[in-house]
Parts: structure tokens; sequence; C-alpha cells
């Protein structure tokens, strides 16, 4: 999961306060409770001073301290004292204000390096985990894992992000599906890598197809590269059914290259009700003049629904797939005492036309669902839909004449 967000940087000697006090922790209750205390105090306090709705989405804030503050401090460990956290925050209903432990940071620090995995994505869900994705191909795929299921438990003991997995030993794994049935599973990880964050246009029958699964730094310079090989006029397929957002400036640069440099995106307004207006960036040395689909899903969250309902706004694209996550408030991260980090909603955030995406999600123009069993099966229905309409679009185009005609 990632929101549009300004990450601030930490150094290394706070990570390796972070390593001293888990060290700490581990030696005592009392000391696991003194950084419990610190960790929530921190968490608190930032809602209160810095969330965007000074009124907290109406809930009783103070109330809340003097609720979950014990709770916190009677945690025995990391997963717990997360746990509290995460209940005290969902009332604020907000997807961009959630708090990730130690074990959850280093994971996403981890990146693409190889590794033994299951081949599943979890993301924390209430107080527990639950399926977000099930990689074709993988150990977790064979076994008949799906998205949606809770993870309940792994070898006996509640679910452990942070735990590293061993090549090859299996896990034994107990889910809730959908329907509230429980599975259990015995799933051995292999060493591979997540998987590429960004893919090189590629040709997909009468159409090129590209896709990115973050507007992290570099995100837009990278577009701008990928988009050199794109001829004009030529139908274009955006992805970002797997983009979970980044920076709103990576957005404006992006979108520079389909729309009017100056053209308006979107109005944040801080706690303050201090309004900024996002508009396009210009810069973009390969322009697309050709036709052009978006595809979007249900883990299309934040800086992706931005780009999405920017381009659909403008009649510029036509967005194909699933309704998206309903995730688009601009938020920062804050690192916490333990190595934790919390992401909080910092600004209001509408469309260009007054919409709002926050909690709603953006309807595609063309809903076409792609189901696992497609995915096991390699088809992609989504895809190929867009890139039918794309080329359809391409055709019915007038064709431009290179100049004059002269009469024989």
């Amino acid at each position: 999961m990632r929101p549009i967000s300004v990450p601030f940087v930490r150094s290394l000697g706070s990570l390796a306060a972070a390593a001293l006090t888990a060290a700490c922790v581990a030696a005592s209750p009392a000391a696991r409770a003194a950084v419990n205390a610190r960790v929530f105090d921190r968490v608190w306090s930032l809602v209160d001073s810095r969330y965007y709705d000074p009124r907290a989405q109406g809930v009783d804030w103070a109330a809340a301290h003097a609720a979950f503050r014990p709770r916190a401090l009677a945690a025995p460990d990391e997963n717990a004292l997360y746990a509290v956290l995460t209940t005290m925050l969902q009332p604020l209903n907000d997807d961009h204000a959630y708090v990730q432990s130690p074990a959850e940071v280093r994971r996403e620090a981890l990146g693409e390096s190889a590794r033994p995995l299951l081949g599943v994505r979890i993301v924390r869900r209430g107080t527990g985990y639950a399926v977000d994705d099930v990689r074709p191909g993988s150990p977790a795929d064979a076994a008949g894992v799906e998205t949606g299921w809770i993870v309940e438990s792994a070898d006996g003991r509640p679910y452990d992000v942070g735990v590293v997995r061993v090549d090859g030993v299996p896990v034994s794994l107990v889910f809730r599906d959908v329907g509230g049935a429980t599975r259990t599973l015995t799933i051995a990880p292999r060493t591979a890598s997540p998987g590429p964050e960004r893919y090189p246009v590629r040709r997909v029958g009468d159409a090129y197809v590209l896709a990115f699964d973050n507007f992290d730094p570099g995100a837009a310079d990278w577009l701008y590269e990928q988009l050199r090989a794109v001829p004009d006029g030529a139908p274009l397929v955006v992805d970002l059914r797997g983009n979970g957002g980044g920076r709103v400036v990576e957005v404006e640069r992006a979108l520079g290259c389909f729309l009017p440099r100056g053209a308006r995106v979107a109005e944040m307004r801080t706690r303050r009700g201090r309004p900024r207006v996002s508009t396009v960036l210009g810069a973009c040395p390969a322009g697309v003049d050709g036709p052009v689909a978006v595809l979007v899903g249900r883990r299309s969250r934040s800086g992706a629904e931005m780009f999405a309902a920017a381009l659909q706004e403008a009649g510029r694209a036509t967005v194909v797939g699933g309704r998206t996550a309903g995730a688009l408030l601009s938020s920062l991260q804050y690192p916490l005492p333990d190595g934790g980090r919390l992401t909080l909603s910092e600004a209001d955030f509408v469309t260009a036309r007054g919409n709002r995406i926050e909690r709603f999600g953006l309807p595609p123009d063309l809903a076409v669902e792609v189901t696992q069993a497609d995915r096991r099966a390699g088809r992609d229905p989504a895809l190929d839909a867009a890139v039918a309409l794309v080329a359809r679009q391409a055709a019915a185009r007038p064709l431009r004449s290179a100049g004059p005609e002269t009469p024989e």
C-alpha cells in the first residue's frame, strides 16, 4: 500500500536507535511498556495536531486517548501494540490513516530483493491480516489461496509479518475464506523476487501497453522514456491495476504527457482550510496524441486514482477494469520511536470537477472483471478489452495527410 506521501527520511542513527530500543524491549516487560507509551503518545498527538480534519471525523479523540492508552501500555509485543493502534485509528474511516509495525517497515524496505516467498501480498485489515493478492504460479497459488481470505495463524501462532521464511520449509497456515469457512493449508515458500514495479512498454495486438506500480520518485522520468517507443498516434494502454500511488508531483508530471500544461487536476485543503490547487506540470518530451485507456482495479490507490480521474474527467482516456480502492487523501509518513511508521492524511482532496473519490472509488467507464481463474489460466480479459477499445478508436480516427494533395 503506497499512499500519496512525502516520506520523512530516517537516518542511520535513528535506525540504530530503533534496534537498541527493540533489544531493550526484549529484556523486560517494563521496557516494553515504556516503549509502548512513547509509540502510543506519538501516534495520538500527531493525529490530534496534524490530521486534516480537526474534528477527527466526529471521533472523540480525547476519549480515545483515555480508552486505548492503558491497552497499548499492556501490549506484550509489537504485534499486540499495533493491533491496539489500528483499532484506535479505525473510527476515522480513512485508508490514509494507518500504522505499520517495525516488522512491516523492514519487510517493505526489502523491495525487490530475492527471498523465500509464499506468493501472497498480505495487508493489515483491522487487527489482523488479509490476502490482498496471489501471484500466479506461486506456491500459494498452487495451494489454492484466494484474495480476500483472512490469515488466522501460521504454524499455530498468530500471523507475524516479520517472520523470515526458509526456502522449502513448509508453513501451516489457517485461513478464513470469504464465506467464513476455515481452511488449513501447508505451503512451502520458494525463493523468488517479489517482481518488478515497472514494466517496459510492449506491443499487445494493435496497441502499446505499459504498467507501473507506484508514482515514487523517478516514475515520471521513467514514463517519459517509455513513451519515446510509442509511435505518434498509436493506441496506448496504461495499466495501473497494481499501482498504490506515491508522490503528488510525480502524478502531476506524468499527466503532462497527456494533458495541457497548467490544466487543473484537483484541489487539496489542509486542516487550516488553506487550498492547494494541483495542476499538470509540463516537460514531457514525448507527449501522447493517440487514443488512451487506463486500466484500474481494487488495488489502484491514491496517486493512481488521481491520474485516472484526471484523464477520465478531461475526456482524454477511457478507464477500464474495476472500481478503484477509494483511498485518495494527501498524506505524510512519520517514523515512530520503535521503528514503526504512521501514515496520516493531512489534506482533503477533490477532483477538478469537485468529485470525491475517498471511500467511494473511481468507477470505470468500461467494467471488466478478471478472476483468479483467469489469472491462473493466463487470461486477462480487462487488458484484452482495453487493447481492443483503443485499437478501434485509432482505426476510426481520420488519416492525417502528409501534405497538400496534387491532382494528376
